[in-house]
């Protein structure tokens, strides 16, 4: 069984990884969509423009499942930070222990995810 330690350390982790994937399909949207935008003005065959809007619309209908992911997941992150949090309250065995490193780590990835899903 992981220790509480190793399972904030996953789901941190996880948050940033996260948070990086959408950072991505964001950055495609908007380069895409310039690409779209110069094709259109340059005057490119009309069966290069429609893949490129069908490009651009895949890459749009990315955004969503990543937020909808980010959020499920931090969600699940602020969970488990709260119950660590708690559980530094109580004395546990020394395995059992979570550093405080961990908890504000957990606490920041949390903190960005939200100004981000904002």
């Amino acid at each position: 069984m992981l220790t509480q330690q190793r399972g904030l350390e996953i789901k941190t982790a996880s948050v940033s990884r996260l948070l990086k994937d959408l950072e991505v399909c964001k950055h495609e949207i908007e380069t895409e969509q310039k690409r779209l935008e110069t094709m259109t003005a340059g005057g490119s065959d009309e069966y290069e423009i429609r893949q490129q809007n069908r490009v651009l619309a895949d890459a749009k209908q990315m955004l969503p499942e990543y937020q909808k992911r980010l959020a499920e997941t931090v969600a699940d992150l602020d969970k488990f930070t709260e119950l660590c949090s708690q559980g530094d309250e109580n004395p546990k065995s020394a395995s059992e222990k979570i550093s405080g490193e961990a908890i504000e780590a957990a606490k920041a990835a949390s903190k960005r995810a939200h100004e981000t899903l904002a």
